[in-house]
């Protein structure tokens, strides 16, 4: 998927209810969007719910995210891209708006090598595996071994130049 919208709910159902209708128009106004983007992806940004009762069962995916898994009133959010990487910043109750989730949608359509800060976008990394069978996922989606030493090698090089780089054309 393009990406994902982690919705933790809260103990209040009207907060929750309003967070999951923010994140649902966010998804619903990128879609459009995105064969605009300058990365082709096929699947538009997903919606995943952990409810309250989750919440015991799912505390080492919520701890490395940086959210409470514990009874809260307010639902929390964060958007991930790739495998697992989030981006942009937690956002708890009434945070949780359809403009904040979809600017942070909007970033992960970017290119690489555009003037973007990429520092907010090299955000907490989930802990999960990536054996063999997700590399050659990856692969077969990618059209490229993203495990292949060239292109991390060219990958490293281009997140050196900073944000804002310009190749001159001279």
């Amino acid at each position: 998927a393009y990406a994902v919208i982690l919705l933790v709910e809260g103990t209040d159902a009207t907060q929750n209810s309003k967070a999951h209708q923010a994140a649902t128009k966010a998804i619903e106004s990128i879609t459009p969007l995105i064969p605009k983007m300058p990365k082709p992806v096929d699947v538009p940004p997903e919606l995943v719910v952990i409810g309250e009762k989750q919440k015991t069962s799912e505390a080492v995916l919520l701890w490395s995210l940086g959210l409470d898994h514990k009874s809260v009133p307010e639902p929390q959010a964060v958007v991930m891209m790739g495998r697992g990487r989030r981006i942009g910043p937690t956002f708890q109750g009434g945070l949780i708006t359809q403009t904040a989730l979809q600017d942070s949608l909007a970033v992960i359509g970017q290119d690489c090598e555009c003037g973007l800060d990429r520092s907010w976008m090299q955000g907490k990394i989930i802990p999960a595996r990536w054996d063999r069978s997700l590399q050659e996922t990856a692969y077969k989606t990618l059209g490229f071994d993203a495990e292949n030493p060239l292109i991390k090698a060219e990958m490293s090089r281009i997140l050196s130049r900073g944000p804002g780089f310009r190749q001159s054309s001279s």
